[in-house]
């Protein structure tokens, strides 16, 4: 690591950042949190892979955040400055060298060769300055890696991410693999099995509604997000975040990394 020393800022910020559209396809997002002041942060399941670069003074971390298969609370440096990249579901493979299910639950140190990459875009991110170079740079280390494999791409963004997700039947057709085959390489590439993925896809979806500035009724929402009924959806909450949605709303106010916009509480 570089071990470069960045100024703190006199009032912490959060900032979400789109990719440039050589990125576009592989990831989702980035996300800046300077000069954070709180100890932790809530982990919730959502279904993809952060990279985490932590600047702390001297100290660089580069890591890897799987995705979580329950709530939990994950501590965090006072004052330091965090940046994210949130990956498009499974993307995340073609720079992680282990199977995808090594991180879920998990978090890993990125390899050297990534972490200096990952590290400038980081810095380039967090102090704003024009971030075309190491953006660049990561386009072209995605472009020589495993072929992107677009069917199976696609699939994951309709039986997750999309509006109106197909079944996991449909997305393994959609992938052109049989449905063990479409198992199989979500447990590689996601760390999760399809219905399991869908399932959390599905429960962010209304967890981001429901920390939303206006979110509609419980009822409501468990229909737009496609739950059988309330009832439904609240055993979802009561799985994934270990509490009903109306507490879930009740206690949305922290600003925190990761989820919602990134992985957060």
């Amino acid at each position: 690591m570089s071990g470069t020393v960045l100024p703190s800022p006199p009032i912490p910020s959060t900032l979400v950042v789109m990719p440039s559209p050589a990125l576009d396809a592989w990831v989702e997002r980035f996300w800046v949190v300077s000069g954070n002041r709180d100890a932790d942060f809530e982990l919730l399941p959502d279904g993809v892979a952060d990279l985490v670069v932590l600047f702390a003074g001297s100290r660089v971390d580069v890591q890897w955040y799987g995705t979580a298969t329950g709530a939990r609370a994950v501590p965090l440096v006072q004052g330091g400055h965090y940046v994210g990249i949130r990956f498009r579901p499974g993307r995340q493979r073609h720079l992680l060298r282990a199977d995808a299910r090594e991180i879920t639950d998990r978090r890993l140190p990125a390899e050297a060769g990534c972490a200096a990459l990952f590290e400038a875009l980081a810095e380039a991110l967090l102090t704003g300055r024009v971030r075309a170079a190491p953006e660049a740079a990561l386009a072209r280390q995605f472009a020589k890696a495993t072929p992107a494999d677009e069917r199976f791409d696609r699939a994951l963004d309709e039986l997750g991410p999309a509006a109106v997700p197909m079944s996991v039947e449909a997305a393994a057709r959609t992938a052109g693999l049989s449905l063990r085959q479409f198992e199989r390489r979500c447990l590689h590439d996601v760390g999760v099995s399809p219905r399991t993925f869908a399932a959390m896809c599905r429960f962010r979806r209304a967890a981001e509604a429901l920390r939303s500035a206006v979110s509609p009724g419980l009822a409501d929402l468990a229909a737009d997000c496609g739950y059988a009924d309330q009832s439904h959806m609240t055993r979802a909450f009561r799985l994934w975040a270990g509490r009903p949605p109306g507490a879930f709303r009740a206690g949305s106010g922290a600003s925190v990394p990761m989820s919602h916009p990134f992985k957060t509480r």
